[in-house]
């Protein structure tokens, strides 16, 4: 949501063009949200690390298990101040994803966003949707590609509410 994409790359797969991008975001971690530039994506405070909330935003699941993927991070500022300083991180994930989609969940179609791509009943999992528009041939088999999945917005509303969700397919040989 707060990512921002750099457009690496345009591929053609499977008859549809295909965007790759680097997922990035910024960190800053300190004593006083205010002194941490307004630009960045996360805020920790001193005694935190930033490592969980990177690997937080690189994990993707491949076969319903998640793993973290490769990452950067390259300290962009450091400055004194109150209890620990500032410093201020860039996070890249590596690889990007090579097909982005949106899911909506919920008892009534009209009460979804129309921008979204699929529209699943109460009852079923999004996450055969997922696997199904992530799902490749090659050399005539077909193979789920890894995936991450991130809820976007949640709202209470008629048997089991709404859930939004955005997934992303990740294909590491490209």
């Amino acid at each position: 949501m707060y990512k921002s994409l750099f457009i690496a790359t345009i591929l053609v797969f499977l008859g549809y063009s295909i965007v790759t991008y680097a997922e990035s975001f910024t960190i800053c971690k300190g004593e006083n949200r205010t002194n941490c530039p307004s630009s960045v994506n996360f805020v920790i405070p001193c005694n935190e690390s930033e490592t969980p909330v990177i690997e937080n935003e690189c994990t993707v699941t491949e076969n319903a298990t998640p793993r973290v993927l490769p990452y950067k991070k390259l300290e962009l500022s450091v400055t004194n101040g109150d209890k620990c300083g500032y410093t201020v991180w860039k996070a890249e994930c590596h690889p990007m994803p090579v097909k982005t989609f949106t899911i909506c969940k919920g008892e009534n179609k009209a009460s979804c966003p129309s921008s979204v791509n699929f529209v699943i009943p109460c009852n079923e999992s999004e996450t055969p949707v997922i696997e199904n528009e992530c799902t490749v041939t090659e050399n005539a088999t077909p193979r789920v590609l890894l995936y991450k999945k991130s809820e976007l917005a949640v709202t209470n509303g008629d048997k089991c509410g709404y859930t939004v969700w955005k997934a992303e397919c990740i294909n590491l040989n490209y």
